[in-house]
């Protein structure tokens, strides 16, 4: 029985279907994550006698429209009437027309809310079930409308309270917010204003809202009416792209140290993306929901060997972390990558 699953791994681009560069080694730990817990279970004979399980890792680049392509690749077999003389491997997977179809039992991701919601108005048609270790929008919870979906990680409602308690605790009483536009930033940003009312104390100065599509002009044009309006306090319901975006534009208009940002798990999750930007994120406040280390699977991560893994994304990590390659017809001015380097020699493993 196979898995399947659809995650962030690259960067988003606004050029192409994907951008060239990895996003960060955390991505290519949840795929290895996958691989290691499907190990686990297959080596257990208590837990599922008589059945093995695979996987299949599709990237989405960060994009919720790439993912829900992706998740047409999980359609059933029987949906596109498929015979199962015509499977090349018994029907685990089918190619019609260059287009790849692979026979899963559910699906697990994506990261953004928007992305999932997405995703699950298909997988529901053909009652597929999805499990987002990621997705936090409370909207997911409608089960009317997500009736397949499920979550490892607590709803925005519980992270919008402490971010609530959190300015109380500090007394600031004017503040601004920027929000990613749509499902996950708006329904954050519609349940902060509905607290903040309650509470009568605080004033939202700005709210504005933002995509991942903005120019730099634009995000430039939101940063500066954020210090035109004189707050301190800014609060991001925002995904890490248009962090990034509005950090880098606080910088480019000399604006370190302005702003106190208050971070959602949108930004908390990728706190190591933010490289470059470290002296503005540099006194922020940000918040995650609470995970325990696997100390088994991080012995097992740091114990892979690139020259044997069959991923293909932990070697282009590894080909970014040591400025080394695997190719070296393709990228001749590189060193060729060896195992001789250890993942904790490098600042940029986390």
């Amino acid at each position: 029985l196979n898995i399947g699953a659809i995650l962030p791994i690259h960067q988003h681009s606004n050029t192409s279907p994907c951008g060239d560069k990895l996003r960060e080694s955390g991505v290519v730990q949840y795929v290895e994550a996958i691989a290691f817990a499907i190990n686990q279970i297959n080596q257990d004979q208590t837990l599922l006698d008589g059945i093995k399980l695979g996987m299949v890792v599709l990237d989405d680049c960060d994009s919720a429209e790439t993912s829900l392509g992706q998740s047409l690749h999980f359609m059933p077999l029987q949906s596109i009437q498929t015979k199962k003389e015509d499977c090349p491997t018994g029907c685990t997977d089918y190619k019609d027309d260059e287009y790849m179809f692979y026979d899963v039992v559910g699906v697990i991701g994506t990261e953004g809310s928007d992305a999932s919601m997405m995703i699950a108005n298909v997988l529901k048609l053909f009652q597929l079930p999805q499990i987002s270790p990621f997705s936090t929008s409370d909207l997911l919870s409608e089960k009317k409308k997500y009736p397949y979906f499920m979550r490892t990680v607590p709803p925005d409602r519980f992270q919008v309270e402490a971010m609530l308690h959190l300015i109380l605790h500090f007394n600031w009483t004017y503040i601004a917010t920027v929000y990613t536009e749509g499902g996950y930033g708006e329904e954050a940003f519609e349940l902060f204003q509905v607290l903040i009312e309650q509470e009568k104390s605080i004033c939202i100065g700005k709210a504005i809202t933002v995509t991942p599509e903005d120019s730099v002009a634009r995000y430039r044009r939101t940063v500066q009416a954020l210090y035109d309006s004189k707050v301190l306090v800014v609060v991001l319901f925002t995904d890490q792209e248009e962090v990034r975006a509005i950090l880098s534009a606080a910088k480019s208009l000399g604006l370190v140290g302005q702003f106190v940002w208050i971070g959602s798990d949108g930004m908390a999750i990728n706190i190591d993306d933010f490289d470059g930007l470290e002296d503005v994120i540099w006194g922020s406040l940000s918040l995650l929901s609470y995970s325990v280390p696997v100390p088994e699977f991080q012995n097992y991560f740091e114990s892979i060997n690139p020259l044997k893994t069959p991923n293909p994304w932990f070697k282009e990590m590894w080909g970014e972390m040591f400025k080394c390659t695997f190719e070296p017809d393709r990228e001749p001015d590189l060193p060729l990558c060896t195992n001789k380097h250890k993942l904790s020699d490098s600042p940029d493993y986390t």
